[in-house]
Order: C-alpha cells, then structure tokens, then sequence
C-alpha cells in the first residue's frame, strides 16, 4: 500500500508517490478553499492539493479547475477500477513529461509505484512523436497512463494496442469512419482527431507510459507542412458537451485499452483493419534521420512494423511518418 505521508520536508521516498505528481508538474496551482471530495472519498488537504484514497485507490488533485473537479473527478470509483492511482493536474507542460519525470523518480528513490493515470486540464508544452508540439488548449482531454512491469513482447505492441483502444473509445461516440494513420495517428474524414506517444523506460522494473490527446471542443490550426490539418469531436457529434465526450473518453480508453492488453489478438486485428494504409499502397516515409524512403508497403509485421521494397530490395521501417500514401 502507497504510504500517504506527503510533506515535502520529508524525502521522497516517504513521500505519496501520486502527489509527488502534483510537485513534478511544471505549473500546479495552490490549493483553494470550498473544495468537496466526492462521496464515499476521504479528505485531507496537502500543499500540492486535495489528496483522496478510497479502498486502497489514491488520487491526488492540482488545484486550478472546476471542470474536472466536478466530472471527471467523481468518476473516481470507476476509473480505480482500472489504475491504482490518478492524478488531476489543472495544468502542466505535458502529462508525458510529468510521466517520465515521475518514473525517474520512483526509479531514482526505489518506491513502489502501481499502475497510474495523470489527467491534465491543459499543457503549455504538449508533446508529439518526433519532438513535434501537440497543441493542448483547455477543452481537450490530455492524459498519460504509467504502467509497470509491461513485458518485452508487448512494449514494441503498445502503439497499435492504444490506437486501437482510443480509435474505439471515439467511435463510441458516433463518430464516423475513425482511422489510424501508422503507426497511431487517429483520423476522421483524413484529419486528425487524436494522438499517441508511448515510451518506454527499460531496468529493474519497465515502465511505459502512455499518452492520449484528443480534439474535442475545437480543433487547433495547422499551418501548412507542419502536419495532417486537424478536427475535434465538436464537428462530429451533436449531441453532448467536452465534459460529457471527456469523461466517456477517459473511461472508454481505460477499458478498451486494458481489454487490448489482456487479448491483444484481436486488437491487433482490429488496428489493421482500421489502418488506412494497405500492403500494396506505394508510400513514402520518412524516419528519424530525417531521410525519406519511399516504395510499395509490402508487410505489416506482427509488430506492425512497415515493410517497403524500393531500389530492389526491402527495408523493415520501426518508426516514423508516413508522409505521401
């Protein structure tokens, strides 16, 4: 069981590990008064928030929204269904920074730390793949989910496992001919609605974090070549609200992602049948170097990595973007 001593004179490692979220976000607010916990929560006020714990689930929250406080954060019970702790962060740079900062430091003070979602009103720095911005107003869902212990197999699997669980989670909503773009860019009528990034930190223990954005009350600007241009849930759906389309979302993802690990057969099925690239299509990508190869996509691996034959002969592609299909 997480200890839930919280006080920053103490070191970290006595520390609540979930709160020690709230004091690793690059912007979190004080707490304010008129603060309810909802019910069946405990309360006690900690100077990185409002800390709650229920039947062993902890979630801390960063002071600075009502929105969140008052919907998602009553879905409490329900999201301990699917992670030991949750963190509310009103706002920060990127909830996959506030991960990994996290990691490093449960690493760092050898602390025990189980599975743990991080939900961000807004980031001033949302991150990309590639080291590309993700623009993070408020209005959207931003989180990162940190895993422990994920195995070696299922690591290289995990971007088609969340592409197709997000992908689902937003065709719940009845939204229409959803997509992925490989590896894991979720489109409708070819804009992007939602992104992923997922890393991995191997050791004693491997943790992996995985990050969701989505589009919903409006969708960002995209200037010309700096990415697909962009739509939210807003344009899709008529009936509802953001908070409404946020707290299905963040539950949606959570079991549908969780179903994904446990049977990733299936998933991994579903994630080809929904990618909109085909053995055959000539395509052209370019990787982390920067250089682009271009050819006909001949494969898709069981770890859906590319396989393109160009200049008479084949070349497996791990990562990067497709930028002509």
């Amino acid at each position: 069981e997480l200890a839930r001593i919280s006080h920053n004179s103490l070191p970290i490692s006595r520390r609540n590990p979930v709160s020690e979220i709230c004091r690793l976000a690059s912007a979190v607010e004080k707490p304010t008064t008129g603060r309810h916990p909802p019910h069946n929560f405990s309360k006690s006020t900690r100077e990185e928030g409002i800390e709650r714990t229920y039947e062993g689930f902890t979630h801390a929250t960063a002071h600075g929204s009502s929105i969140l406080h008052n919907r998602l954060n009553s879905l409490g019970t329900e999201i301990s269904q699917h992670v030991e702790n949750f963190a509310h962060i009103s706002v920060t740079d990127s909830t996959h920074a506030t991960a990994r900062r996290l990691v490093e430091t449960v690493d760092a003070e050898d602390l025990k730390l189980g599975s743990t979602l991080i939900v961000a009103d807004r980031q001033d720095r949302g991150e990309g793949r590639g080291d590309r911005s993700w623009a993070s107003p408020a209005g959207g869902l931003y989180l990162s989910l940190v895993l422990p212990d994920v195995d070696a197999e299922t690591v290289p699997r995990l971007p088609m496992l969340a592409a197709t669980a997000a992908s689902d989670a937003i065709s719940s909503l009845v939204v229409a001919d959803v997509r992925i773009k490989w590896p894991n860019d979720i489109l409708v009528d070819g804009r992007k609605i939602a992104g992923i990034l997922i890393s991995a930190r191997h050791g004693e223990t491997v943790w992996s974090a995985i990050s969701l954005g989505v589009n919903l009350a409006e969708a960002p600007e995209i200037s010309a070549g700096e990415g697909l241009p962009a739509t939210s849930i807003a344009d899709h759906v008529e009936t509802g609200d953001f908070e409404s389309w946020r707290e299905s979302l963040v539950i949606g993802f959570l079991d549908r992602f969780k179903r994904c690990m446990e049977d990733p057969g299936p998933a991994l099925d579903r994630w080809r049948e929904h990618l909109i690239q085909r053995p055959g299509d000539q395509i052209s990508v370019r990787i982390a170097s920067g250089k682009t190869i271009s050819g006909e996509l001949t494969e898709l691996s069981s770890e859906g990595f590319l396989r393109i034959r160009h200049d008479g002969e084949e070349t497996v592609i791990t990562g990067g973007d497709i930028i002509e299909s």
